[in-house]
């Protein structure tokens, strides 16, 4: 039962980290990486009065991402373009 009730306690845990985690996403598209099809943000974390920021995060558009089958198909699904993390920057 003292595992089960760890366990629980866990999930509690992760639970509040994310509802006092905020989030804030700054764009930093350069007119030439929107010339490539891509889009770079940083992001802000916030938690417990500190701040956190990421590097640039690139990411693809998928109509140009070779890794993404039929985009067509998700875009229609999202009703707008959609980016997709770019690991190779």
């Amino acid at each position: 039962m003292k595992k089960n009730q760890s366990n629980l306690q866990q999930i509690i845990d992760a639970i509040n980290f994310f509802k006092n985690l905020k989030i804030t996403l700054e764009d930093t598209t350069t007119d030439e990486e929107k010339k490539n099809h891509q889009k770079s943000v940083r992001a802000h974390y916030f938690y417990e009065g500190k701040e956190y920021i990421t590097t640039k995060l690139f990411y693809q558009d998928i109509q140009y991402a070779p890794s993404v089958e039929d985009p067509e198909k998700v875009i229609n699904f999202f009703e707008e373009k959609v980016y997709w993390l770019d690991i190779s920057e």
